[in-house]
């Protein structure tokens, strides 16, 4: 995909790479290492995670963010176990 001489496709390509399989081990990354080296800063961030669930406007967005971070990690976990299909092929 990378050879492709698109320019617009790559970058779409390099940002969708990046969301899909880096961004959510920050998230994971993120929240052990401030657990664990910053208590106080852990517990202040979590207190805004559940005043965020409070807010109507923000809880769907938190409802749906987190999990789906949650989501790709394991994706990816299983995809290491080998190639999967999402669809069956269907016969002709």
């Amino acid at each position: 995909m990378m050879r492709s001489k698109n320019r617009k496709y790559k970058a779409i390509f390099l940002e969708e790479f990046y969301l899909h399989l880096i961004n959510p081990w920050f998230l994971v990354l993120g929240v052990v290492l401030t657990a664990i080296y910053l208590p106080k800063l852990f517990l202040f961030l979590l207190l805004v995670l559940l005043i965020a669930l409070v807010i109507p406007q923000t809880r769907e967005l938190v409802k749906a963010w987190v999990p789906n971070q949650f989501f790709l990690i394991m994706a990816q976990f299983k995809a290491l176990r080998g190639e999967f299909l999402m669809w069956k092929k269907e016969s002709k």
